[in-house]
Formats: structure tokens, C-alpha cells, sequence
């Protein structure tokens, strides 16, 4: 994650979400990866949270050990599901936003807004090459 938060550029407007709380939170998962916080802070995701949210906000929910398992291939599913919970932990202190919820199945918060029904290429300038085990199924989404 990268620390560093930016006023917002983009002046999209947010789609209706209910709740307070939750509208003042957009993922931005078309050209880049990036959450907007309260309408003028941007955080800048890393590749794998920017992968982990757009999954979720496509697929919906997801049993935990799947989606450890497809972020991290190449390790035993208990230290996928340890780097999932540590990723998880991160992304949290780094928003102060709880954006993804449940324990056996996650799925993204209610109210979190995102820019994908607005026919954005899902993730665009994110390499398949930086995609791992979901490198298959970010080139078939964006198709």
C-alpha cells in the first residue's frame, strides 16, 4: 500500500450508496487501482489490493480460502490465508475503512461504491504480469 494519500483528481461523481459512512468511500478499479476517502483523499492500492477488491466487487462473495489461494498460487493455502488476513490488516490501517467483511466468505462492505458498472476496463493499467493466479481471470473480465 502505498502510504502516501493525495487529493482527489478525479471529479467522478459517486454512484448512491446507503449509509453515510459508506458514501464517502469509491473504489476506483477501471484505469487504477485507488480508494477515495471522505470525497478528497485518494490512497494509490498496491497490486494485489487493487486485484483482492476487484475481484470481490465482480464475483461478490468469496470463500476466504479461494481467494488465498488465487492471490497467492504458489504457497500452502495456511500461509495464503495468513497473507490474506495480513493484507486485510493493512488495508484497514491504511484507510481506516473496513472494506471487505466475513469470516469464512469475505465480500466487500455494504455501501462501498465502485467505478466498474461505469464500463471502465477493469483495471487497466495494472500488467497481467503483476496479476499472479488471477492474471487468467483479470484478461478474461477484461474482455
Amino acid at each position: 500500500m502505498r502510504a502516501a494519500m493525495n487529493p482527489i483528481e478525479d471529479t467522478t461523481p459517486s454512484a448512491p450508496v446507503a449509509g453515510a459512512a459508506a458514501a464517502a468511500v469509491r473504489l476506483l478499479l477501471g484505469a487504477a487501482g485507488r480508494v477515495i476517502l471522505g470525497g478528497d483523499c485518494a490512497l494509490d492500492l498496491e497490486p494485489k489490493d487493487a486485484l483482492l477488491l476487484a475481484y470481490l466487487a465482480v464475483e461478490g462473495p468469496t470463500p476466504r480460502g479461494r481467494l488465498a489461494t488465487l492471490l497467492w498460487p504458489d504457497v500452502d493455502e495456511e500461509r495464503a490465508r495468513g497473507n490474506l488476513r495480513q493484507r486485510l490488516l493493512r488495508l484497514r490501517r491504511a484507510t481506516g475503512v473496513e472494506l471487505v467483511v466475513g469470516q469464512a466468505v469475505v465480500r466487500l462492505a455494504d455501501g462501498i461504491a465502485h467505478d466498474l458498472s461505469e464500463g471502465a476496463e477493469l483495471l487497466a493499467r495494472l500488467d497481467l504480469s503483476q496479476a499472479g493466479g488471477l492474471a487468467e481471470w483479470l484478461e478474461e473480465r477484461r474482455e
